[in-house]
């Protein structure tokens, strides 16, 4: 288990009776809290009648009502937790809200995956869900342990009523400007994870939400998935600039395709978000719309391999060798490259070198002329003079001539002269099997490899063999 150790600052914030009165308010924080981050924070944080669940909890496995996640003033990141702690103690009923916090520098966000549903796990095992009425006024700072792959015990999933073409439109809106408000029965938590993973990691840092929380105009966030039973989320965003998901209704159709968009709705209608968590939580440099339809290019060809004729495979790969940019994508390009390469030669061990030999000079030109190309390349080369050797042993020494010139310094020198070895023994093996050959035109390849391995004594064994049958 991968486990990242977050140091943060920590408060509490519910209704208790002191000495200095009553009523909603931070009761206790550490000394590293500044005022305007309080100020923030009370103001991000439910009071009475507050969350959405009824029995104290929102439907899944979550032992909490509610979460919110925004950036402060001063730039560092909260992640609050709230839940029932008993009655109210001021008579007007329901149940006391409770909500912990915890703040940490979003330079730190990046070892958490990204996501704050990660550090949600670690103040749970850490027991912050458990409320504290009577804390010292100030509490120490913290430091959880966050376990980074957890999405593996504990992997989110949709409200089901988001997954007839919501999920669609919700990816889409998030990329936009305004804010977005989920009506959904339950699950809030699980889905507003799920939403969030389709979200290039470091676009969440801005991506503000709360789930399970009724909703309120002082908080501003992105996303706001709750439950809004009478309608009064709705009559409130008057003026407001943040859009409605009624998901009793059909979905408006999405604006125009998007390989990101494409790429995450893949994952997300197969369930496999671990898998996703992996790929979208990265540390990308670029998140523009542009960068975004890259990085979902690279996803999609990934996936689409298995599926891709011979020609369009190489292709993409071909062009992939030529990809620029940060080093994450290039490391998704490696992985494009690294599968792309082991189906391509998978496919061409099995072909018939009329089916190969087309390829044959792009795959020499590509060989020599890219620095990274020769250990991409390397392998279809070898693979495809495997094919020639079955079929034609003469066909395959006249085309591995062009594979002992200008060598690249990349090459693996031992192991390439020993395939251009394999080569023309074999052909020392084929041509008493093959009487009928022209042995000029085999003692004319035999003299352009003369050129190339001046003194070869397999080149002479293959002279010898064409004088031996021309004497017969």
């Amino acid at each position: 288990m991968s486990c990242y150790t977050l140091p943060c600052d920590q408060a509490i914030f519910t209704s208790v009776r002191t000495p200095m009165g009553e009523g909603y308010r931070i009761i206790a924080a550490s000394g590293g809290l500044q005022g305007n981050e309080k100020q923030c924070m009370t103001r991000n944080s439910p009071s009475h009648e507050g969350l959405c669940s009824k029995d104290g909890l929102d439907g899944s496995a979550w032992p909490v009502s509610g979460v919110s996640f925004y950036a402060l003033p001063t730039g560092r990141l909260c992640v609050a937790l709230s839940c029932e702690a008993g009655a109210e103690h001021t008579g007007r009923g329901g149940q006391r809200v409770y909500t912990h916090m915890v703040v940490f520098d979003a330079g730190r966000f990046a070892d958490c995956a990204f996501n704050p549903f990660l550090i949600l796990r670690a103040m749970i095992a850490a027991g912050l869900q458990e409320p504290v009425l009577q804390p010292p006024a100030v509490l120490d700072e913290l430091a959880l342990e966050v376990e980074v792959d957890s999405l593996r015990k504990a992997p989110p999933s949709f409200h089901p009523s988001l997954t007839n073409g919501w999920d669609a439109f919700l990816i889409e809106a998030l990329f936009g400007t305004r804010g977005q408000i989920v009506s959904i029965e339950s699950d809030w938590l699980t889905t507003t994870e799920a939403l969030l993973l389709g979200l290039p990691g470091p676009t969440r840092m801005k991506a503000s939400f709360s789930a399970g929380l009724r909703f309120s105009t002082g908080r501003q966030h992105v996303l706001n998935v709750l439950r809004d039973d009478k309608g009064v989320a709705k009559a409130r965003l008057v003026g407001q600039p943040v859009d409605y998901v009624d998901t009793t209704e059909s979905p408006k159709p999405r604006e125009c395709r998007s390989a990101w968009i494409d790429f995450v709705l893949r994952r997300w209608r197969s369930g496999d978000f671990e898998r996703l968590s992996r790929e979208t939580s990265r540390a990308f440099s670029d998140v523009s719309v542009e960068g975004r339809e890259r990085i979902g290019h690279l996803y999609n060809d990934i996936d689409a391999i298995p599926e891709m004729p011979v020609a369009e495979l190489l292709s993409a790969a071909l062009e992939r060798l030529q990809t620029h940019g940060n080093e994450v994508e290039q490391n998704i390009a490696t992985e494009f490259l690294a599968k792309a390469s082991r189906t391509l030669v998978n496919r061409f061990a099995v072909a018939k070198w009329q089916d190969l030999e087309g390829h044959w000079n792009v795959l020499v030109s590509k060989w020599r002329s890219d620095e990274c190309a020769p250990g991409f390349v390397q392998p279809l080369l070898e693979a495809s003079l495997g094919v020639a050797m079955r079929e034609n042993a003469l066909a395959a020494a006249e085309r591995a001539l062009a594979l002992a010139v200008d060598v690249p310094a990349t090459v693996d020198l031992p192991k390439h002269n020993a395939i251009l070895d394999e080569v023309l023994n074999r052909l020392v093996s084929w041509l008493p099997l093959h009487p009928d050959v022209d042995t000029r035109y085999v003692l004319r390849v035999c003299d352009r490899w003369a050129d190339v391995r001046p003194n070869c004594h397999i080149v002479d064994r293959i002279r010898q063999g064409c004088v031996a049958d021309a004497s017969r």
